[in-house]
């Protein structure tokens, strides 16, 4: 039972982009925050479905690939946007440090960035192969040796890893002893 605690205390802190430690008051909040997440993700869910089940009798191929971007943008833009904010208004996400350390956890957000880069790109990567196959029926082999997919990934994933850490910085402050 505790290591099942533990794992989703890792997953929450891991998805919220929570630093340090996570007491019960934010914990709360991020339930909270969680829940309203749910309910909209909810509604839309059913109210797509319904709209998807009338449109989908015309064009279903059209209508299945939309349905889908239409989701992961919902997902990642309102679903992601709305925590955000709610975090930022809460402070949840703040991270505090001495004056000390503050050099160790600007190194400590460089890494975390990187690695944020990384995984990014190969994300980006493994997309644009899929999207180019599914739509353009290009083969695999063919995509792998083209230089443009490597710039593009390599591209997108510093860009948003740039994005990120510079919102990490503004989160980080110093305080006194």
């Amino acid at each position: 039972m505790q290591k099942s605690n533990e794992l989703m205390l890792k997953m929450i802190k891991f998805f919220y982009g929570i630093d340090g430690n996570l007491d019960e008051y934010r914990l709360g909040q991020i339930r909270r925050i969680g829940n309203n997440a749910f309910i909209m993700l909810f509604i839309y869910t059913l109210a797509s479905n319904i709209v998807v089940s009338f449109i989908g009798l015309a064009s279903p191929q059209n209508t299945l690939t939309t349905f889908i971007f239409v989701n992961i943008l919902f997902s990642l833009v309102v679903i992601t946007g709305y925590i955000g904010v709610a975090m930022n208004k809460l402070k949840l996400n703040e991270m505090a440090t001495t004056e000390e350390k503050y050099p160790e956890k600007v190194s400590k957000l460089k890494k975390r960035a990187l690695r944020k880069s990384i995984q990014l790109s190969l994300y980006w990567f493994f997309v644009e192969i899929f999207l180019n196959w599914y739509f353009y029926g290009e083969p695999y082999n063919v995509q792998l040796s083209s230089l443009q997919i490597y710039i593009k990934a390599i591209f997108f994933g510093v860009f948003v890893a740039l994005g990120l850490y510079i919102y990490w910085r503004t989160q980080l402050k110093k305080y006194l002893d």
